[in-house]
């Protein structure tokens, strides 16, 4: 997914790919698969200053992905399907006892996606709005 060289290709391609997410059963299950696939880079952006987070687009241009920017791109991907319209999207910030380490996950009008089966070895540390622009 994504994997075209050229900006403007991978632009009609996640267009596609949201087009494709209005019509099927399971957008969710189908968009946290496809961003699955995408090849992992260390930490991009500063997960905590929100100022600084990149837009869908610049996400899209800069096609750099690490654990945080994809949950980004998910949300930004499920944000802009108009089946969502009337739903509100938060990244929420999760602490993996069993690790230590610090995991994103999305939520959807505050339920979060994409959870293991193990929550109750993770705490919620923050939840951040996901600001949308249509």
């Amino acid at each position: 997914m994504f994997t075209e060289v050229a900006y403007e290709d991978r632009l009609a391609s996640w267009k596609r790919f949201r087009d494709h997410l209005e019509e099927v059963s399971d957008p969710v299950e189908q968009v946290i698969k496809a961003y699955g696939t995408l090849y992992m880079h260390s930490l991009t952006v500063d997960p905590w200053d929100i100022l600084n987070w990149p837009t869908p687009w610049i996400l899209l241009y800069e096609n750099r992905y690490c654990n945080f920017t994809k949950i980004l791109g998910i949300g930004y991907t499920l944000g802009l399907l108009q089946r969502f319209d009337d739903k509100s999207f938060e990244i929420v910030y999760l602490q993996n006892h069993e690790t230590g380490t610090i995991e994103y996950k999305i939520a959807i009008d505050n339920a979060i996606v994409d959870i293991s089966s193990q929550l109750p070895n993770y705490s919620i540390l923050e939840k951040k709005t996901l600001e949308i622009k249509k």
